[in-house]
């Protein structure tokens, strides 16, 4: 159900959508919240990385997750991880173009099941530093 996007990342010192353009998308359903990540890249490494805060309104603790481009997330129960790059890993040699990553996160990983009037606060940030955030209502 629903569906919400961040818009492009932006640069936090200029406020201009920042290069490479990255942004996430997000679906829910009684399970799980579900964040899609596209992340431009003209040289993928397996280090590639955004960082991801999910904190359900009324929780103390927020869910933070690294997710690569090689694939890897932070270790957290509840979650499920897909990637899929269109370019080679850790190869300077070719232009690569792009890499998504798909999460299910357990609404028990947020502590906090999706009810009316509910509300995630998302934050997302790539290591040079673009960054994104959303409130994602119900």
């Amino acid at each position: 159900r629903g569906a919400a996007r961040t818009g492009w990342f932006v640069n936090p010192a200029t406020g201009e959508a920042a290069r490479p353009h990255t942004e996430a998308r997000f679906a829910w359903d009684e399970e799980f919240l579900y964040v899609g990540l596209y992340a431009a890249d003209r040289d993928l490494s397996s280090e590639d990385a955004v960082s991801v805060r999910l904190q359900a309104y009324g929780t103390r603790r927020p869910l933070v997750l690294r997710l690569t481009a090689g694939g890897t997330t932070s270790d957290v129960p509840g979650t499920r991880l897909a990637v899929d790059r269109d370019g080679t890993l850790d190869d300077p040699r070719d232009e690569d173009e792009e890499w998504t990553a798909e999460i299910a996160v357990s609404w028990s990983a947020l502590g906090r099941r999706p009810r009316a009037g509910g509300r995630v606060a998302a934050h997302f940030e790539r290591p040079d530093g673009a960054r994104a955030a959303a409130v994602l209502s119900f």
